[in-house]
């Protein structure tokens, strides 16, 4: 190309000098002309020359051909530009965003008055010079004085106060001096540990009036327990008539019955309430009447309470994620005539999108809820949130899922989905996190489904079961041992490394209600069916049948097991007419007899060992 662009430039230079010789050779031409004889020779001359001025004629106007081909391309490119154009700006929509370089939220009307009136201190004083004692008697003695300080509006239930001094001169200081002095530097830490040791010492005194000597009425009919001590005596609590029993708790000397709104018929009349969920927290110690009335919106589902934090987490029908802190006051809550407090949640989540649009299935903590801040819930469509718990330091928020003056508020983190594809229609009936990254849902479909943190799944399943899976249950001794009860009567023993169960119970029932091991043995544990049938097994005594099946006599909605403890074992039994009761399981089911061998979680690996072969 470029051999021939250089020909190209020669040729034109060429042409160019050719006519530059054919102007001269015109010239020269006309002046010979002019002459009056004319030779043969001579016209052949001037026939040469004309030829040759002609041929100069036509080769005068010069191409080129580089500018056309950088137009044609040009031209070419716009083309190719206008037509990209064309077509994309149907598809292109500007968007307008907006943001706030710099954004000064108002003032608070407590913030207002500590900026005017915060740094100073004032005080009123009197002296006196002897100018006025002809009309005003003359004080000799030391004025008692009182410091205090207050502040307005009030920040909590505490507006006023300081440091009281006596008489001066006496050299006796005063006793809240003197604790202030001792715990001046403590920085809370007094309180806190006050607050442990009150609630340490209210566990202790339940646990000796409760569990202290059987008396006449007391001794358990089951064949498991020893004795039993029943709550909610007085059946006569108008708020709780009429209700049914959807869930309970056992939780460190506190039992939190869940119960639906009241089911009543056209004819009677609804009081205040009664078209609310209903949540009783009860004392261990106190066995008339509860500790603190909840109230809801819809129908309760699953909950989950923190001792330490004083908080119960709930959740609905209606896909809402509530937190209640217990350690508000009263006065923010609805009282009634007989004083009965109703108290309201502190925070909920149903005013935000892409969350939980379906029932809750599950809610529990991640790990230890005052190291995690952490708790997850699960929909029946699969969904899984996690929330962060967020204590809040100021009454100042703009979050309209939060009541005024509360301090606890739920923030989204993570939010994941245990369906295959979208195609997938499995519901989710309930689900557990053993750990702080695993995620076990279990389905109408029979499997489990485990799901982590970065979306890898593992499916659990036996090809026996097509039926829901009821609950799930990890051994607090052996972590990879997973518990699973079946909607068929069916309880199946599974190891998180293998897909299929290790071993099966089939205990012809209708339905499995409940399923968890023990929390004193690692190879005991409980079920509970359809038929009112409480199973206990002993794997290490008997494993191929319960150790021990007793059959309860009234109807029972809903069962658990206190957790917390490490040395005995407390079932709580929850009725359908209302009543409560905690048994206690006898000490041959909490702790090891064996003659041979002192560690029962060693021999129950190896047994376990032998049953996957």
């Amino acid at each position: 190309m470029n051999a021939i662009i250089r020909a190209i430039d020669a040729e034109n230079e060429r042409i160019m000098s050719s006519g530059r010789s054919g102007t001269s050779l015109e010239q020269s031409s006309s002046e010979y002309s002019a002459s009056t004889t004319i030779s043969p020779s001579s016209s052949h001359i001037k026939h040469s020359r004309s030829s040759t001025t002609s041929s100069a004629a036509a080769f005068t106007s010069h191409i080129n051909f580089t500018g056309a081909k950088q137009r044609s391309r040009a031209n070419t490119n716009r083309n190719k530009l206008l037509k990209r154009r064309n077509d994309l700006m149907p598809l292109i929509q500007l968007d307008v965003n907006s943001f706030d370089l710099f954004e000064l939220k108002p003032v608070t009307e407590y913030g207002f008055y500590m900026k005017n009136f915060g740094s100073t201190n004032s005080r009123q004083v009197a002296t006196q010079c002897n100018e006025d004692n002809l009309t005003v008697d003359i004080q000799t003695d030391e004025i008692e004085s009182v410091e205090k300080w207050s502040q307005h509006p009030a920040e909590g239930a505490v507006s006023c106060g300081g440091i009281r001094h006596v008489e001066a001169g006496s050299g006796e200081s005063d006793k809240i001096s003197q604790i202030k002095s001792i715990f001046g530097g403590d920085s809370g830490r007094f309180v806190q540990f006050i607050r442990y040791s009150s609630r340490l010492i209210d566990v202790m005194l339940t646990e000796a009036s409760v569990w202290g000597e059987t008396v006449n009425g007391q001794n358990s009919d089951i064949r498991v327990c020893e004795n039993y001590t029943r709550y909610n005596k007085n059946l006569d609590l108008h708020y709780t008539k009429d209700r049914q029993i959807v869930s309970c708790d056992y939780v460190a000397g506190v039992i939190i019955i869940s119960m639906s709104p009241k089911s009543s018929t056209d004819g009677d009349k609804l009081e205040k309430f009664d078209e609310n969920g209903l949540i009783t927290i009860w004392k261990s110690a106190n066995e008339h009447q509860p500790h603190k009335i909840l109230v809801c919106d819809g129908t309760p589902k699953v909950h989950c309470y923190s001792a330490k934090k004083e908080i119960l987490f709930l959740g609905t029908d209606e896909g809402c994620v509530l937190a209640y802190d217990l350690k508000e006051p009263s006065s923010m809550h609805y009282i009634t005539e007989e004083t009965i407090v109703f108290r309201f949640p502190t925070y909920t989540t149903g005013w935000m999108k892409n969350v939980h649009q379906s029932p809750i299935v599950a809610l529990d903590a991640i790990g230890k809820l005052q190291k995690s801040n952490q708790i997850f819930s699960v929909d029946e469509s699969g969904l899984i949130c996690v929330w962060v718990v967020v204590e809040m330091l100021s009454n100042v928020d703009d979050d309209v899922g939060l009541v005024p003056y509360g301090n606890i508020k739920l923030v989204p983190s993570l939010t994941t989905h245990t369906s295959k594809n979208k195609n997938d229609d499995v519901m989710a009936t309930c689900a557990v996190c053993p750990d702080t990254n695993t995620f076990f849902i279990g389905t109408d479909t029979g499997e489990v489904r485990s799901r982590s943190r970065d979306r890898h799944m593992k499916i659990y399943s036996d090809a026996s079961h097509v039926c829901d899976v009821i609950n799930i249950s990890f051994n607090p001794f052996i972590s990879w041992l997973m518990l699973v009860g079946y909607g068929n009567g069916t309880v199946s023993l599974f190891n998180i490394k293998l897909a299929n169960p290790v071993m099966t119970w089939c205990l012809e029932a209708n339905k499995m209600k409940y399923s968890s091991w023990s929390n004193c043995r690692p190879s005991v544990f409980f079920s509970f069916d359809s038929d009112n049938f409480l199973h206990t097994f002993d794997l290490m005594a008997i494993d191929t049948s319960p150790a021990v099946s007793d059959r309860i006599q009234r109807p029972v909605a809903t069962i658990c097991m206190n957790k917390n403890k490490k040395h005995t074992t407390d079932l709580m039994l929850a009725y359908e007419d209302g009543m409560i009761e905690s048994h206690r399981v006898v000490a041959s089911f909490c702790h090891w007899t064996a003659t041979t061998g002192n560690d029962e979680k060693q021999q129950f690996i190896q047994l376990l060992t032998s049953f996957a072969r």
